[in-house]
């Protein structure tokens, strides 16, 4: 890259992302189809690639994150499911336990 080129990368480095991809669009910044055109071009493409991969990224942090919530809600509802067939059973049989020493006495 020679210094012309490097110059024109540290112009639009230093703008606004949004600006610089708005100018390059339009063909505000350069004159469409000069070699310093498409070299804007070329940088607009690989900062929106990785910008793209970076929200790709995040994506499936999110996704992976609500899966092993999802997941957790899952044991939780199945635990509280058990406790309160269990519970029922124990209030049942406290129950029946009183009834009989009722009896009894």
């Amino acid at each position: 890259m020679n210094n012309h080129e490097k110059e024109l990368m540290a112009q639009l480095e230093a703008m606004p992302f949004e600006k610089a991809r708005e100018e390059i669009t339009k063909g505000i910044f350069k004159t469409v189809g000069s070699p310093d055109h498409d070299l804007a071009l070329s940088w607009l493409q690989g900062k929106e690639g990785s910008r793209r991969d970076e929200r790709e990224s995040e994506s499936l942090r999110i996704a992976r994150s609500a899966r092993k919530l999802a997941i957790s809600a899952i044991i939780i509802a199945i635990s509280a499911i058990v406790l309160n067939i269990f519970s029922g059973e124990i209030n049942l049989l406290i129950k029946n336990l009183i009834k009989s020493i009722m009896r009894t006495s």
